[in-house]
């Protein structure tokens, strides 16, 4: 246990300084340091200090309210319990307590230090109270108030349930003033280029020419298809013949209604669908290449599809459930006998030698040559291929953890302007049962994640992706294929996104929620004309929300509630009706989008090749896509998603290593932290032309430069 305090803290603290002095990091010590909401006056002021968050952290100390709280007199276990009871509703583990008096102790560490330290680590139910307490504490800020006694009354029922949030600021008269008062609207931090500034929709297409219509009549925002036979066709080059026909539907949708569609291509680099953990296509030389000659055209064929209209021209989900097959198998050494020394070789000290710089190069000297159809150039005369073999010489190392740098490295670099994320899967922590449980359980699935990430350094680096994408079993959750395992109830979608926010909150970094059932529980007063006995599901009904059940689920047609379903996977529940009752007092006719957008979620995207979806595909014609296609058109059409703009165009992370086309007070980019930045006006703005000032550093000189988009 003391190993990894060990290793938390010394993450924790190299985050700690990487972080903005914001209104909702401020709002953070003040939780954690006076137990309370910061008064408007004084969030204001320390906002717009000028120091940074650490030395605003330690002014805090100075100031009569925090002496009182803690005064010299009282020894380090009880200041650790107090901010430890201010920040996590809880004590501390007797190895965390040692650990952390130990630093304090011998002074290796400041107390404000240790606060920061604190805020930083908050993972899995400890973050979903921290957030939870930060979005009421603003709320009351923006209220104006300066109440500091109703500043300390406002927190005691905010718990980890983000219910409890919504509770606290109606009865306090505060939902206007909350970050997320609008029911899409998405804060900065989910911004992901070529996306909505409200949470997206998209669907599942097989692109027929046919779907046109149907696309463009739900409003939808993307649409995604697997890239090739769907499993990365071993042994072969792919020709991006289906990257072409997603982009091409995708653009004649916008023609009907002025609207971008994003098209999203799902991509296999090694696939592990099947079993083993993809070493047929990492290990093996000849496989290894092939795989990177794809990557690498699919990518730049996404790339040289930018236009004046399309700034942002697709995004890339990679590599369905190899991270989810790579963290179980290291539950049992599978992952670090094939990859590492050995079994026992858990912290993968001695990585296999895998050659990743010379299949990548090999790769590339392949393609050079490679002549676009709908292009006149070839690869050689649209990149600098010697300067890439140069940063692959620099950059990528000969082993698994280069292989993950090799994948991201060559989508940053032949496609700079598309986005992507990986996978991970309800099951990645070892199983996919804890769902049904009263989640979250002494073993969170998110923290074992978390760690699995960090270890393999996915989000890692100078490659970082934009997104995290989260998979829900490809079929609708009470057909024969999916009540085995995944029927879902109310409590079951609540825990899902608790395990996202847990994820996305410590990786901070948006989710896209991924093949998710579109399916709905039909009512006995609904007309039904499609096969819900086969189609049936939770989801549409959850996020986008069903008046016809509200709070009664007997509303639910019987021969949907009397769905057997195995008592012992269910906690219990033996059909569909006592799986539902286990949330007794849901009411089914709210939407979950706010939901979702609390959890960090920037895109929905529903339906596979046999759950429903927004439109029908050829593989599910009869799942129920109507009803979801009319609530996806009224949330898209609905006067909150038409109020909201899209980001501007311009925004463009890639850029910022190439300062000197900036425009003093005009440039907008997206900074090294994933904040918006727009650059300040003449003379100052001339600034934002030297690289070391690239907004979101961890300096601090770049605000000279550069001015926080509100």
């Amino acid at each position: 246990m003391l190993k990894r305090v060990l290793v938390l803290a010394v993450f924790i603290f190299d985050i700690a300084y990487a972080q903005v002095a914001d209104s909702t990091n401020v709002s953070k010590l003040y939780i954690a340091t006076f137990n309370r909401a910061p008064d408007s006056a004084g969030l204001d002021y320390w906002v717009n200090s000028g120091l940074s968050l650490e030395e605003i952290a330690q002014s805090f100390f100075d100031q009569k309210e925090t002496q009182q709280k803690y005064p010299k007199s009282q020894n380090i276990d009880e200041f650790i319990n107090t901010v430890y009871s201010n920040v996590l509703g809880r004590t501390p583990d007797s190895a965390g307590l040692k650990y952390w008096a130990d630093e304090l102790n011998s002074n290796h560490i400041s107390r404000s230090s240790f606060i920061l330290a604190i805020t930083n680590g908050a993972i899995g139910k400890d973050a979903m109270l921290l957030n939870n307490k930060t979005e009421v504490a603003l709320a009351f800020a923006k209220s104006g108030s300066n109440d500091i006694e109703k500043a300390k009354e406002i927190l005691k029922d905010v718990t980890a349930d983000i219910s409890s949030v919504t509770d606290v600021l109606q009865k306090e008269n505060l939902t206007q003033y909350a970050d997320s008062d609008s029911m899409v609207a998405l804060p900065d931090k989910l911004f992901v280029k070529g996306w909505k500034s409200y949470l997206s929709m998209g669907t599942v297409t097989d692109d027929a020419p046919s779907q046109i219509d149907l696309i463009a009549n739900s409003g939808i925002d993307a649409i995604f298809k697997y890239v090739g036979n769907g499993m990365g066709e071993r042994g072969d080059v792919i020709e991006p013949e289906f990257v072409m026909k997603t982009i091409v539907l995708a653009r004649e949708a916008q023609k009907h209604t002025g609207k971008n569609v994003m098209p999203v291509m799902v991509v296999y680099t090694a696939n592990a669908s099947g079993g083993g953990l993809g070493e047929d296509d990492i290990l093996n030389y000849d496989n290894l290449v092939k795989h990177f000659r794809s990557l690498i055209r699919i990518s730049s064929t996404m790339q040289l599809q930018k236009d004046s209209e399309h700034s942002y021209p697709a995004s890339v989900i990679l590599n369905p459930d190899l991270m989810g097959s790579w963290e179980i198998s290291t539950l049992y050494g599978g992952f670090y006998d094939v990859y590492c020394g050995d079994t026992d070789d858990t912290s993968c000290n001695n990585p296999k030698h895998i050659d990743i710089k010379k299949a990548l190069n090999e790769a590339i000297d392949l393609e050079k040559d490679y002549k676009y159809g709908f292009n006149d150039g070839d690869l050689k005369s649209v990149y600098d291929l010697d300067s890439l073999k140069s940063e692959i010489a620099d950059n990528i190392s000969d082993d698994i953890f280069g292989w993950v740098d090799a994948q991201n490295f060559i989508i940053k670099k032949f496609a700079p302007d598309v986005s992507f994320g990986w996978v991970f899967n309800l099951w990645s922590s070892g199983t996919s049962l804890w769902v049904h449980d009263e989640y979250p359980s002494g073993d969170e699935p998110a923290q074992n994640v978390v760690e699995f990430i960090n270890n393999i350094g996915l989000y890692n680096g100078n490659y970082r992706p934009d997104f995290i994408v989260f998979d829900k079993y490809e079929r609708d959750g009470f057909s024969p294929a999916g009540r085995g395992y995944y029927a879902f109830g109310s409590k079951e979608w609540k825990n899902y996104l608790y395990y996202v926010k847990s994820i996305t909150d410590t990786i901070d970094t948006p989710a896209m929620l991924w093949q998710i059932p579109g399916g709905h529980m039909p009512t006995k007063n609904e007309d039904v004309s499609f096969d819900y006995i086969n189609h049936s599901a939770s989801g549409g009904d959850f996020f986008m929300g069903d008046e016809n059940i509200g709070t009664n689920i007997d509303n639910i047609r019987d021969d949907i509630l009397n769905i057997a379903l195995n008592p012992d996977v269910y906690n219990g529940a033996s059909n569909v009706k006592e799986l539902l009752e286990q949330d007794s007092d849901y009411d089914w006719s709210k939407s979950q989008i706010q939901r979702a957008v609390n959890s960090n979620v920037f895109a929905i995207l529903w339906g596979g090749g046999e759950t429903t979806g927004v439109i029908p595909i050829s593989t599910c014609m009869n799942g129920g896509y109507e009803w979801l296609a009319q609530k996806v058109a009224k949330y898209e059409n609905s006067s909150t998603s038409k109020s909201i703009n899209t980001r501007s165009l311009e925004l463009d992370r890639s850029n910022l290593s190439d300062n000197k086309t900036y425009t003093a007070g005009k440039s907008v980019v997206v900074g090294l932290d994933n904040r918006i930045y727009k650059c300040k006006p003449f003379p100052k703005g001339q600034w934002c032309k030297i690289p070391a000032y690239a907004p979101g550093g961890k300096s601090g000189i770049w605000k000279d430069a550069w001015d926080v988009v509100k």
